[in-house]
Formats: structure tokens, C-alpha cells, sequence
């Protein structure tokens, strides 16, 4: 799926970014749209929220930067933001479960457990008190959810050996990991 449509909650109102398009704030908000294509929104208490844009599709990522007095109050897809419990607690639920799951090849967890548990339980539908977006801005799928599968572990089903000959063969720093599992 492709995110064409975000919402952030503040305290100088709900503003949606659909397709793009970062709204007018008001004047006195404090609230300044900068970068290079118009899409580093950054609030007078320190949250930046870039809306991920490329020569292809004008959104479809949202990058989110908190100052440290958000710590400990940070919930939802960004997870929690608590290192007093030592970021233990990153994929709490909205049901306050907290789940912990393997991370993959491009280091972070992916589909699954991940999506159904964690991802899904943030969703909201266009019925929902809380929902920010209408069924025409945000419609409802009219199948059901499929969970992409997780990617099976690097070296799972390769002839024995070959883990240890790409961990020999690699540059140790930074981008080991990557190098080995490419």
C-alpha cells in the first residue's frame, strides 16, 4: 500500500496532508513550512514532520523528529518513546499489549505479527469518533486485509557455509549487516 494521506493532531488543530499537499497553518501558530519542496513542517515546541515526496508520487512517507520533552509520551505508529524503560516498550499496542518482534534484512520488523498485532491496532475506520479523514478522503477496502508474509531469514535454505563466507567477505562497519545479507 501506498500512504497518500496524513493527519497531525495539534494544539492549534487537526491539519491533513493528502497527496501531499501541506495545508496553510495559521499565522500565529508558530507553525513554518520550509524545505526545498515545501514539505518540512516544523511546530514552535520542537516536532518536525517531513512529508516523504519523489519525482514519482507526491507522498507517501512521513519521517517525524521529537525533542526530548516528548519522552514517555509518545504512543501509535511511531511507537513509544520511552528510554527511562530502555525502549522496551517501542511496539506497545493500542490495547497496551506490547509486542516484540524479529527484525529483518532491512532492520526493522515487517508484515505478519507486526502488522496484524501492532500496525493494525492503531487503525482507525471512517465510522470511528477519533477518525480524522472521511470515507471519500480515506475509503474503506472492500476486501480483507491480506498480511505480507515475513521475509524468511537470511541464509534460510542456502547451501551450508555460505553465511560464514559473505560474513568473511564483507567490510566490517556501518553497513556490515547489509553487505552481508545483500
Amino acid at each position: 500500500s501506498i500512504n497518500t494521506a496524513f493527519a497531525i493532531r495539534s494544539a492549534f488543530g487537526t491539519f491533513k496532508i493528502i497527496d501531499g499537499a501541506v495545508p496553510a497553518f495559521p499565522p500565529a501558530s508558530g507553525i513554518t513550512v520550509g524545505g526545498r519542496r515545501g514539505n518540512v513542517i516544523t511546530f514552535p515546541t520542537g516536532e518536525v514532520v517531513v512529508v516523504g515526496q519523489s519525482a514519482f508520487r507526491k507522498a507517501g512517507r512521513l519521517t517525524v523528529k521529537l525533542p526530548a520533552t516528548c519522552c514517555g509520551n509518545v504512543a501509535g505508529l511511531c511507537g513509544a518513546y520511552s528510554p527511562d524503560a530502555d525502549f522496551t516498550d517501542v511496539f506497545t499496542a493500542s490495547t497496551g499489549g506490547v509486542g516484540v518482534y524479529p527484525k529483518n534484512r532491512w532492520g526493522g520488523p515487517y508484515g505478519g505479527a507486526f502488522q496484524r498485532d501492532f500496525a493494525e491496532s492503531w487503525k482507525l475506520l471512517p465510522t470511528d469518533a477519533d477518525a480524522v479523514f472521511n470515507n471519500s478522503e480515506c475509503p474503506m477496502a472492500t476486501v480483507p486485509a491480506v498480511y505480507p508474509v515475513e521475509p524468511p531469514l537470511p541464509f534460510s535454505g542456502c547451501p551450508a557455509g555460505l553465511e560464514a563466507q559473505a560474513k568473511a567477505q564483507c567490510p566490517q562497519g556501518r553497513l556490515y549487516d547489509n553487505c552481508v545479507t545483500d
